[in-house]
């Protein structure tokens, strides 16, 4: 990915120099970058031009001409700042107007030469502590020589910059593990093979063979190696059998399913049609008569319960057999009955006795 943009009055202009101090990656990026590289150009040259970086250990500038200055890091992490630091000749940024109005050559010096010497002091105590690791690392491969801790110590040795005067050594050591790995490396392709193959192929799924080949692939000797990625050819085809049959099975296991759903939806249509069958009455889209929500919750529901009770008052309220009051300084609502005398359902005779007991039940 290349990235260009214009920025501009970036250049501070102090009594004795130029500076452009420049944070060129922010914290806030959220990618990690294989190869991060910035190639700065001054609008002329100048032989004293002098140039920091500042960011992780990892990092390196150079100048490439007197003119031309150079800065790269590699595998920078995200939300990780890369900043960089020019001082050059002021007469080639006329222009310039932003000033400091103080001297700032030997100041920037001070300051670079400080942080310089912080950086270098934590790269040889890192230096340090990877020497430090991969002596360990090639200790423990010569305790316990397996392919991991081959390939651990190998990477660890392999880091190691190679002005270290204990790299070759390290090296050598580890090779001379080699015939010890690699008997151990058989040694677990067969039990691993053992595994895949055992019960009826029960543990052998893509991912344990894909890890089976891998580990084949970390070996030495080249004759195992073909050997047993032929073996992982059948495994393949067994592997894709094992495939077909639960495809198969699931594809059965489905269509049971539909059948099974068939079986039930022309049994409930059956049964449908059986209980309309036994219906020889006339078919109505709505209730035939006027009957009262107590008669209509009835034949519903084969019961009667409050809230037919309950839809009969307020179905006596809807023909104003029944009205209600509210005094302004009460909160409770009073029934009261309007229709003295009123000749209803036995039904509604029942709910205005309970009401008021003064209706008299009709005859």
């Amino acid at each position: 990915m290349c990235i260009e943009y214009t920025i501009t009055d970036v250049v501070v202009l102090h009594n004795d120099v130029a500076e452009m101090y420049w944070n060129v990656l922010g914290e806030e990026f959220e990618e990690t970058i294989t190869n991060f590289q910035v190639k700065i150009h001054l609008p002329g040259e100048d032989s004293d031009v002098r140039i920091w970086t500042h960011g992780p250990l990892t990092g390196e500038n150079k100048i490439i001409d007197s003119k031309t200055l150079f800065f790269q890091d590699k595998n920078v992490d995200n939300y990780t700042a890369e900043t960089v630091r020019i001082m050059f000749n002021k007469n080639l940024v006329p222009t310039a107007t932003k000033k400091s109005n103080v001297d700032g050559r030997e100041n920037i010096l001070k300051y670079e030469t400080m942080m310089a010497d912080t950086a270098n002091r934590e790269r040889e105590n890192a230096k340090l502590e990877l020497e430090n690791e991969a002596s360990q690392a090639v200790l423990d491969l010569e305790e316990d020589p397996r392919m991991y801790m081959y390939n651990r110590a190998l990477e660890l040795v392999n880091e190691l910059d190679e002005t270290s005067e204990s790299k070759q050594d390290f090296l050598n050591r580890i090779e001379k593990t080699k015939d010890l790995v690699n008997e151990d490396w058989k040694q677990d392709l067969k039990y691993e093979l053992e595994s895949l193959t055992d019960y009826n192929y029960s543990l052998l799924n893509r991912d344990s063979l894909d890890d089976f080949i891998e580990e084949i692939n970390e070996g030495f000797d080249e004759e195992t190696k073909q050997k047993y990625l032929d073996v992982c050819k059948d495994l393949e085809g067994i592997l894709e059998i094992k495939h077909a049959n639960l495809r198969r099975g699931f594809t059965i296991f489905v269509i049971v399913c539909y059948v099974i759903l068939a079986i039930f939806a022309i049994y409930k249509l059956i049964k449908i049609i059986k209980e309309r069958n036994k219906f020889k009455g006339k078919y109505y889209r709505d209730f035939p008569s006027e009957d009262n929500p107590n008669v209509l919750e009835y034949l519903m529901k084969r019961k009667s319960t409050n809230l037919g009770f309950s839809a009969t008052i307020l179905n006596l309220i809807a023909k104003k057999v029944i009205t209600y009051e509210k005094k302004a300084d009460e909160k409770d609502i009073t029934l009261v009955l309007s229709k003295d005398g009123y000749v209803g359902t036995k039904a509604e005779i029942i709910v205005l006795e309970t009401l008021f007991k003064l209706v008299r039940k009709r005859q």
